[in-house]
This record gives C-alpha cells, sequence and structure tokens, in this order.
C-alpha cells in the first residue's frame, strides 16, 4: 500500500476520476493522483500528465515534473525539463536536478553547470551530486574547481570535493591533493588520502598519519 503524506493511493481509479483530480485546487488531491498515473504507465495516463506541465500552477507544474521522466516517453519533454532546470522558481530547479541525479533523464554538461552556478549558495549539498553525472574533462574541472573555491559552506564544499575525486587523473591528481590535504574539515582531508592511495603514494600519506583525526590517521597507517 502506497501512501503520500499519509494518504493512500487508491488503485483502480478510472482515467475519467483521475482527470477529476487533476483538475482539483486541493494540491495533495492533485499530488495523489500525479502518482497514480506514474504507477498506471499507460500511454493515456502519461499524456495527461504532460498536459500539466504546461499549466500556469507551478506547484502543479513541479508535481508532474517530479513523476513524468518515470515514462520512457519523457525523453522527448527536453525543452520542457530545460525550462524548469533554468526557473526562476527553486523548488522546479531542484525537482529538475532530482530527476538528472536519479538518471531519469541526460541533457547537456553545459546546461547542468549553469544551473549550478545560477544556483550556487541556495542548494543544498545533496545536489551537488548532480556533478558526478557530467563528463570528466578539463573545462568541467575548471567550473568546478571555481564552484568548490567560491563556496563557504563546509557540507558543500564537502560533496564538490567529493564530485572532484571522481574526476581524478593521472594529470590532476596532485593538483587535487594539494588542494584538500590541509584543509580544515577532516572530510576533505580524507578525500586526499583516498587520492593518495588510490596512486600508491606512500610519500604523500606521510602527511596523514598523524592527523587529529583519528579515522585519517587509521586509513594512512594501514597502507
Amino acid at each position: 500500500m502506497k501512501m503520500i503524506n499519509g494518504q493512500i493511493v487508491p488503485e483502480n481509479l478510472t482515467l475519467s476520476e483521475l482527470e477529476g483530480m487533476m483538475e482539483s485546487s486541493n494540491m495533495q488531491t492533485f499530488a495523489v493522483a500525479c502518482e497514480v498515473l506514474r504507477l498506471a504507465n499507460t500511454q493515456e495516463a502519461y499524456e495527461l500528465l504532460k498536459k500539466y506541465l504546461y499549466v500556469s500552477d507551478q506547484y502543479k507544474c513541479r508535481c508532474v515534473l517530479a513523476v513524468i521522466y518515470d515514462y520512457n516517453n519523457a525523453s522527448e519533454l527536453v525543452s520542457e525539463f530545460v525550462q524548469a532546470l533554468n526557473s526562476e522558481e527553486h523548488f522546479l530547479v531542484t525537482t529538475a536536478l532530482d530527476n538528472i541525479i536519479q538518471g531519469k533523464i541526460h541533457v547537456a554538461d553545459e546546461q547542468v553547470l549553469a544551473c549550478i552556478e545560477r544556483n550556487h549558495g541556495k542548494l543544498n549539498s545533496y545536489y551537488y551530486c548532480v556533478l558526478t553525472c557530467i563528463e570528466r574533462t578539463e573545462e568541467n574541472i575548471e567550473r568546478i574547481l571555481n564552484l568548490y573555491h567560491t563556496c563557504k559552506e563546509d557540507s558543500v564544499r564537502i560533496a564538490i570535493a567529493e564530485s572532484l575525486y571522481s574526476f581524478c587523473n593521472p594529470n590532476n591528481y596532485l593538483r587535487l591533493f594539494n588542494l584538500f590535504k590541509d584543509d580544515s574539515v577532516a572530510h576533505i582531508r580524507m578525500v586526499a588520502c583516498r587520492i593518495a592511495i588510490d596512486r600508491d603514494r606512500g610519500d604523500l600519506l606521510q602527511n596523514f598519519k598523524q592527523d587529529k583525526d583519528g579515522h585519517i590517521r587509521k586509513m594512512a597507517l594501514s597502507k
């Protein structure tokens, strides 16, 4: 039995009944209808959901945006998705980013990075997971490094450091190591420690064998 905000999602509703629920001004009713349509997985359900991507009510658009990309057909709705990604409405932006993080739709790296840059400082650390979805190019690394250098929230800096760790290669690992190794945040120093271990650089691990964080010391001393 599936529930949304404490309300049971009904089964075996007709399309006509769902159309009535989609016209409701009650957002809980609308959200339940969206979930039923997501689960229905039919062309008729998809077409009904798609209709509500274009209404003026941004909250209804957000509910549809959260479910419609579960449909394979929704790959046709790239321009509608980018519009949400570029929206001034924060809840539309974060819902769009959720879809990318969950692998439901793919858009150009430029669209993703521009969105993160535009909303930098407004997003919590979770949404920076999207950075691991982009191509490992030097240009993308430089843009992510700029995000790191201009960030003030430690939780977000950690998330960005983790994404940069996934970009490590033989040409840039020392740069990233040096960036992270003396950070005041233990989790970021730990990323540097992992870089040194991955590259089999025992000499670099000397930095961490007397680290004030016990987890880092243990990691360094085990190699």
